[in-house]
């Protein structure tokens, strides 16, 4: 039997009487809705008083669903703690960084490392797990609820012992731990653990490697919470697989260590619809899930359907926006599509945050629209299982962000500003983007994080496909370790600041294999271990052909010690040069073919890149090729851009912040390295096209309408053949297949 494609959202029936409830499932079925995911926020329905559980409200409900043709991905219950633990067990309750201990009244109200927490919140998933192991309609378990949206860490007593011991547990001395920390410097040395302390406010600086540590500590913190729920689930249940809502690039959470534990991945995302990179940015989250879990398909947990309740200004989707993101997921490797949530509350902190039946219900143009996405998943069944077919890379290492964020100077770091730059430049050339993790992790971390186990068929069917069809140029099966297939022809190591042996050799070995990599500015600034590479920072990877010797950060904003214009008459003042103080910087580019894709591109002559805040001095090998030089300034002349030969493939060095123009022609000319077709050939501007499996995805992000040639095959949204072109209205897709794909 042909799995569907999921879809529906969070429900909460506590919220509503019976008759509201009947109706719901009448309306669930209108919708086509075929899931839910239930019980997220009920422990206090569950377990109103300490060990009294009262389930069988939900065994009730789970039949009706089930009558109805509805699964359920059924939540532990876990994600907020009821009333009545933080009365009776004040101590499970969160300390912020100043020693203020958290109340009760919202949600997450939990210490990660209470062991009275985990205690409890297992507890209640063992009764969980009896009572509805064996219902039918389960068909997931959903694990506490986007851990460390609001609770990241925690200052408690108990919290801080767990630190030590974790300490402990990854150096094995305080005499190794001091070697890490480096903790020589401003009279740091500690001669036992119990002097160590979080990075609790300090009287100036933290040091930077402890708190990158107290970083990873608290990931595992957060973990254990989902590691010892999993574990009774998989000990009671062990047919059900089990997942926890990821929250996209979040900044708090390792998600590639996350992933091994997870049966399927699953996500929540809210892209801003008055953001015009908002499709950009779900891509974004789409192509980073299916990467976290090796190609795999992952589920799409929550979106919303038209506006959220928590932007100081909150926009709603344009008419046609729900369908054609949903889409966009599902081309880029979603098997499920939900919401949150079901109804929308009428009372509560989320009364305005937007559902699939809204306060006016089914006259609503929301449900229109809903009840039609509906419609077109159920015919989009051959999709699923299905791999995607990528053309790029991109490497990013969460334990490498956090070392930057760490570290002091020599700027405040955006948050993913690289990262999130350069996919944007590879989305807006039409590719499709397999993420890769660094080819080692922290030691002392591997043995918390458990082997992701054998994947569930009813998350992750099985599929012919990969993601690199025969002799095609570009296109890769996502991989979980990046040695388990070839490398992509093309990948971009935005920043990685801290860079380990090990991830260097990598990198090496995709331009060897034959890989144009592109490598940006500020990486290998630390070693694997967090130490400033000594020699000139980048020479873990000689095969770039570049070090760099020093760096010069264009503030912007300027410190100034005078807070008033500089005028004529200030003889000396007015005669300061202060470079540093204009963001914006040229480049000029060598003739080649860097300069005729700049003025293909950009118009002119090519020889003028725009780069801005950052720039570095940079020692060339005599065999590596400069592309552009520093225009101006204290650099003027010299190497900005380089590329060096490796192998069958290539390095090249981005000494600078490229903007999006600049960024464009890189890749551009790069791709043509990598021999990779041009994937907007023959597309109007603003359409993005995905293949997944036999279906090509064709999805119109512009308001008007756009026509599309050159396609045979079927329409699998409308059933209508298709023999030469398709017109795709604005904010609307469609998905062809070869007329010999059908009824695979």
């Amino acid at each position: 039997m042909t799995q569907p494609i999921y879809y529906g959202g969070d429900y909460n029936p506590e919220q509503w009487d019976e008759a509201t409830v009947r109706q719901d499932i009448e309306l669930m079925v209108q919708a086509g809705v075929n899931l839910v995911s239930l019980g997220i926020f009920s422990w206090a329905k569950l377990e109103p008083r300490e060990g009294d559980y009262q389930l069988d409200w939900l065994g009730e409900l789970l039949d009706q669903l089930h009558a109805a043709g509805i699964k359920v991905d059924l939540a532990t219950g876990t994600a907020s703690p009821p009333p009545w633990m933080a009365r009776l067990y004040p101590e499970t309750l969160p300390v912020t960084a100043a020693g203020v201990r958290l109340k009760a009244g919202s949600r997450q109200q939990y210490s990660p490392s209470s062991s009275l927490f985990r205690a409890k919140a297992t507890a209640l998933t063992r009764q969980m797990a009896t009572r509805f192991g064996s219902h039918p309609a389960v068909v997931m378990w959903h694990v506490s609820n986007e851990y460390g949206c609001h609770i990241k860490e925690c200052f408690s007593e108990e919290s801080r012992e767990a630190f030590r011991a974790w300490l402990w547990g990854r150096y094995g001395s305080i005499e190794a731990l001091n070697q890490a920390w480096g903790t020589a410097f401003w009279s740091q040395t500690y001669y036992d653990f119990a002097e160590v302390e979080p990075p609790a406010p300090l009287p100036t600086y933290a040091n930077p490697a402890q708190s990158l540590d107290w970083r990873r500590f608290s990931d595992h913190a957060l973990y254990s919470c989902f590691a010892a729920e999993a574990a009774v689930l998989r000990e009671v249940t062990p047919h059900i697989p089990v997942t926890t809502n990821f929250l996209g690039m979040f900044d708090t959470c390792d998600y590639w260590q996350w992933a091994r534990g997870m049966d399927v991945i699953s996500n929540d995302c809210y892209p801003d619809p008055a953001d015009p990179r908002a499709a950009a940015d779900f891509a974004l989250n789409a192509d980073l899930m299916r990467s976290l879990g090796g190609g795999r398909p992952f589920w799409l947990m929550e979106q919303t359907a038209g506006l959220v309740q928590w932007r100081a200004r909150n926009s709603r989707k344009q008419p046609g926006q729900l369908k054609l993101w949903s889409l966009q997921q599902v081309a880029r490797g979603a098997d499920a599509i939900l919401f949150f949530q079901w109804r929308q509350s009428v009372q509560g902190a989320e009364t305005f945050h937007s559902a699939m039946l809204p306060h006016s219900g089914t006259q609503s143009p929301t449900w229109r629209e809903v009840v039609d996405l509906g419609q077109s998943l159920k015919r989009l069944e051959s999709v699923v299982g299905s791999r995607v077919r990528s053309h790029a890379g991109m490497l990013f290492d969460w334990d490498s962000y956090w070392a930057r964020q760490s570290a002091i100077g020599p700027v405040e770091p955006a948050t993913f500003q690289a990262v999130r730059g350069w996919y944007s430049t590879l989305f807006n050339a039409g590719m499709v983007v397999d993420f890769l993790p660094p080819a080692d992790k922290p030691a002392g971390v591997d043995d918390v994080f458990p082997a992701a186990p054998t994947a569930h068929p009813v998350c992750a069917p099985a599929a012919a496909e990969t993601g690199r069809s025969e002799g095609e140029a570009g296109g890769t099966s996502s991989p979980n370790s990046a040695a388990e297939v070839a490398a992509p022809p093309l990948i971009v190591v935005p920043a990685q600041f801290m860079l380990s042996t090990a991830t260097a050799q990598r990198i090496a070995d995709w331009a060897r294999g034959g890989a144009q990599v592109i490598v940006g500015a500020t990486t290998g600034m630390l070693d694997g271990a967090g130490v400033a590479q000594q020699g000139g920072y980048l020479s873990q990877l000689p095969e770039a052909g570049v070090r760099v010797l020093d760096y010069y950060p264009a503030t912007g904003e300027v410190c100034a010690w005078l807070d008033e214009p500089v005028l004529p008459t200030e003889t000396i003042t007015a005669r300061v040069s202060a470079p540093a103080a204009n963001r914006a910087m040229a480049l000029d580019v060598a003739e080649g073919p860097l300069r005729r894709a700049a003025s293909r591109l950009l118009g002119g002559d090519g020889s003028v890149l725009q780069a801005r805040n950052w720039a570095e001095l940079l020692a060339v090998d005599e065999d590596t090729q400069v592309l552009a030089t520093f225009r101006g300034g204290e650099l003027n002349g010299l190497p900005a851009i380089t590329r060096r030969e490796v192998g069958k493939g290539a390095i090249w060095y981005v000494g600078t912040e490229l903007d999006g123009a600049a960024r464009a022609v890189v890749v551009a000319v790069a791709a043509a390295y990598a021999r990779i077709p041009n994937p907007l050939a023959g597309l109007p501007a603003g359409v993005e096209a995905v293949r997944r499996g036999e279906a090509l995805f064709l999805l119109n992000h512009a308001d008007t309408t756009a026509q599309i040639g050159g396609l045979n095959g079927v329409e699998l949204l409308t059933g209508e053949q298709v023999g030469g072109h398709v017109l795709i209205p604005g904010r609307s897709a469609a998905v062809v297949v070869p007329k010999v794909a059908q009824g695979h």
